[in-house]
């Protein structure tokens, strides 16, 4: 089974095997619900700001460290650009990735997110642009719910941007933060008669 966290931030001030330990223990309580006793495959893919690059600090770090971090995590390299493995010795099963991305702001002051590109787009491009942009690269483009920035001219444009736009390897994007009590975002419902999928994350504040 595969579990995916598609919309990560390693916060400034939080310590990498604090978010690991975090990571796991969740990917563990739905996996357990789903697939008790066989091994799992985990990925967090990141979605950094534009003055944030952790993934190139955890590639170089998987690039000379000789041993486990705090916590039992070793960051090891994969065969591609843009992913890492994460190991924990008392976790050996288990298989837990984590792909580079980007969070880009566009001039409508809408987010989208490129999911497993170590590519950067700039920000303050119109929203077709900045999608365009990201589907430029092999990742993903994802349109992530946001409090307050689906509301209005702005929900508007992204609910009509939806209607015409290509679905290949564009998503829409919910995450934890949302009360479930809160009505379904039109742009979800707009998406989802377009064959635009759903891929949610957990988008944790600082």
């Amino acid at each position: 089974m595969i579990y995916v966290d598609a919309h990560v931030h390693i916060q400034e001030h939080f310590a990498l095997d604090r978010l690991l330990a975090s990571a796991r223990r969740n990917f563990s309580r739905q996996h357990h619900l789903t697939s008790p006793g066989r091994p799992g495959t985990f990925f967090l893919l990141l979605t950094e700001a534009k003055n944030c690059d952790r993934f190139s600090d955890l590639k170089k770090q998987a690039e000379t460290a000789s041993g486990p971090s705090p916590g039992g995590w070793r960051i090891t390299a994969t065969a591609e650009q843009e992913s890492l493995l994460a190991v924990c010795d008392d976790w050996p099963e288990n298989r837990l990735f984590i792909l580079a991305g980007r969070q880009i702001v566009t001039a409508e002051r809408l987010e989208v997110l490129a999911l497993a590109t170590a590519a950067k787009v700039a920000d303050h491009l119109p929203l077709p642009e900045t999608v365009a942009e990201v589907l430029k690269q092999p990742g993903l483009a994802v349109l992530p719910w946001g409090a307050g920035k689906w509301l209005g001219k702005r929900g508007q444009r992204v609910s009509a941007f939806l209607r015409t736009a290509d679905p290949d390897r564009l998503f829409v994007g919910d995450n934890g933060g949302r009360p479930a009590f809160w009505p379904t975002p039109r742009p979800f419902i707009t998406a989802a008669g377009r064959g635009i999928r759903l891929l949610p994350g957990s988008d944790p504040l600082p």
